[in-house]
C-alpha cells in the first residue's frame, strides 16, 4: 500500500493536472525493481548493495512502508567495512542524512579495522568525518590514537578541497583531543597552509 499512489489516484478521478518526477541516478535505477515488486505483490525484491539505498529511497517516497522496513533489514545485515563505501556514496548521493548516519555510526563502532588504506577515506566528505568524530564510544585512547592516523590520512587526500573552517573542526580539541605521534606533523604541516600567526594558537598548537 501506497500513500502518494492513493494521493495520485484520488488527484487524476477529479481531473487535476498530471505529476512529474525526476529522481537522482541511484533512485532511478532503482524503479524498475520497485515496479517488479509491487506487480509480484511484494514477492520479487532483489536487494542488493548497490541497490538498497536507492530503493530505500523510493520506498519512503512513495510510502510504502513494508519495502521501506524490508530494504532497511537487508541494509543492516549488509552494511560491513566491505560495502560502507557504497552505501555512503549512495547516500551521499540522494542526500539521505540518516542513511549517512547509520554508515558513519558503523564506522565508529569498527574505527580500530579501518586503516589508511580504506576508499572511504577518498570518498568521504568533511561532514562524514565530523559526524564519525562526534559519535560515542571513541573516546577510548586506542580508537582515539588511530582516528588522529586517519585524519591525517584524510587532510592528505582532500588537501586541494580542505578548507581552513573544515580542518579546524576536524582537529578541534572537542572532535581529535588526542593525537598520536605519528599523525602530529601530518597535522601540523596541513594547518600551516591555513593559519597565520595572527590568528593565534589552534587546539593543536597549543
Amino acid at each position: 500500500k501506497s500513500a502518494y499512489f492513493e494521493d495520485i489516484f484520488r488527484r487524476q478521478k477529479s481531473g487535476e493536472a498530471r505529476t512529474e518526477l525526476v529522481f537522482p541516478d541511484t533512485a532511478a535505477r532503482a524503479i524498475p525493481v520497485l515496479l517488479d515488486y509491487l506487480y509480484s505483490h511484494g514477492c520479487l525484491l532483489p536487494l542488493t548493495t548497490a541497490n538498497a539505498a536507492g530503493i530505500r529511497y523510493v520506498a519512503q517516497f512513495f510510502g510504502i512502508r513494508i519495502l521501506f522496513e524490508k530494504v532497511m533489514q537487508f541494509i543492516q545485515k549488509d552494511l560491513t567495512l566491505n560495502t560502507l563505501v557504497t552505501y555512503f556514496t549512495n547516500g551521499d548521493e540522494l542526500d539521505d542524512t540518516k542513511l549517512v548516519g547509520i554508515v558513519a555510526k558503523h564506522c565508529a563502532r569498527n574505527i580500530l579495522l579501518v586503516d589508511t588504506s580504506h576508499e572511504i577515506l577518498k570518498v568521504a566528505n568533511t561532514f562524514f568525518f565530523v559526524r564519525v568524530l562526534s559519535l560515542p564510544g571513541l573516546e577510548v585512547v586506542e580508537a582515539m590514537m588511530h582516528l588522529s592516523k586517519l585524519v591525517t590520512k584524510f587532510c592528505e587526500l582532500h588537501r586541494e578541497s580542505l578548507n581552513a573552517e573544515a580542518f579546524l573542526n576536524l582537529t578541534s580539541e572537542e572532535n581529535l583531543p588526542q593525537i598520536h605521534h605519528s599523525a602530529a606533523l601530518g597535522l601540523m604541516a596541513t594547518e600551516a597552509n591555513f593559519i597565520t600567526e595572527s590568528e593565534g594558537l589552534t587546539s593543536l598548537q597549543e
